[in-house]
C-alpha cells in the first residue's frame, strides 16, 4: 500500500511548436513542485475541439521516468481553429 498526499497542479502548458502541414500542436509542461511523496505515474490530457468544447475522455500520458520535463504533441487538428489544452 502506497500512501501519499494529493500532488500540487502543474503549471500550465507552454506552447512549443505548431504545424499547419502536419495539423499538430506541440506542448511542454513540468513536474509539479510538489508530488505527494510518490512518483507521478500519468498526467490526463484535455484538448478541446477548437471550438470551446472540451472532450469527455483525456488523453492519458504516462511520463519517462527520471524526466521533469514533457513534451506532448496533439495530431490531426484542424487548421484554423483555435485550441485549448489543459493538463
Amino acid at each position: 500500500m502506497l500512501i501519499a498526499t494529493v500532488p500540487a497542479q502543474p503549471k500550465k502548458p507552454e506552447f512549443v511548436t505548431a504545424s499547419l502541414s502536419l495539423k499538430t500542436i506541440t506542448i511542454t509542461w513540468d513536474e509539479p513542485s510538489y508530488i505527494g511523496g510518490i512518483p507521478m505515474d500519468r498526467y490526463d490530457l484535455w484538448i478541446d475541439d477548437g471550438a470551446g468544447v472540451w472532450s469527455l475522455t483525456a488523453i492519458a500520458f504516462n511520463p519517462p521516468a527520471g524526466d521533469k520535463t514533457f513534451l506532448y504533441s496533439f495530431t490531426s487538428l484542424t487548421p484554423g481553429l483555435y485550441y485549448q489544452i489543459r493538463v
